[in-house]
């Protein structure tokens, strides 16, 4: 959106003029990048579809962050009963698909609902032993090997971000369903 920059440059003027201060113009733009944020996360589907074609060679699931559909094609390796799933109880399998030479998608998926979740791409996953408050699925953690950093996430909620009004309730779970 090349009018947000040119708008934060006039507003950079201002500050320079003295007709606005720094911290003012700092507030509005938070403001108006939140605002941004907020329609992308309530949109994240309509994302998640237009790109679909060009990083995964294809339609998967519904475009809904991979939940029903067919994922016969994610053959490649399977992790089975690593999670339990919050729907049904059953355990869930990673899968894999190689999507290149150096890339691959992981799925959570769950045998029982035929449903699959994306995963992160990279890093070592493994259960924790919570569960989500707000959808009841196992949580997980995914550990960075190079940088030796961990960060837990939900497989629902990351895949179907909450509503704003659910997350301020409850400031401790971020819109991209980590803890």
């Amino acid at each position: 959106r090349p009018e947000l920059r040119a708008q934060m440059e006039g507003e950079m003027k201002k500050i320079c003029s003295g007709t606005k201060t720094k911290e003012r113009v700092i507030q509005e733009a938070l403001q108006q990048y939140k605002a941004i944020f907020e329609n992308v996360m309530a949109n994240a589907n309509m994302l998640d579809i237009a790109f679909q074609k060009y990083f995964d060679g294809g339609s998967v699931g519904d475009g809904n962050g991979g939940s029903g559909g067919d994922f016969s094609d994610f053959n490649d390796g399977e992790i089975p009963e690593v999670s339990q799933c919050g729907h049904c109880g059953s355990m869930m399998s990673i899968r894999t698909k190689r999507l290149r030479e150096t890339s691959e998608r992981r799925i959570l998926f769950c045998g029982s609902c035929s449903q699959g979740h994306d995963l992160p791409s990279t890093g070592r996953i493994a259960p924790h032993e919570h569960r989500c408050p707000l959808c009841a699925f196992q949580v997980l953690s995914v550990y960075n090997e190079q940088r030796q950093t961990s960060w837990t996430f939900c497989p629902w909620c990351r895949n179907h971000p909450p509503s704003t009004s659910t997350l301020t309730t409850n400031n401790k779970y971020s819109s991209d369903g980590a803890f």
